[in-house]
């Protein structure tokens, strides 16, 4: 997760792409705690899919 004012730099997107490339991230969001946003159903899909796994 990052800070959502620092999501357009260019420093942010390269340490974004460092970390997925190095598969230590397999999801990356702003970080922004509003109902509805990417953080928020990246989240919710997870616990689905962990719920529907793990049952």
């Amino acid at each position: 997760m990052f800070d959502g004012d620092k999501w357009g730099d260019g420093n942010t997107q390269n340490k974004i792409e460092k970390l997925i490339s190095e598969e230590r991230a397999n999801y990356v969001v702003r970080g922004d705690y509003t109902s509805g946003s990417q953080l928020d159903v990246t989240v919710r899909g997870i616990l689905r899919l962990y719920k529907r796994k793990h049952g």
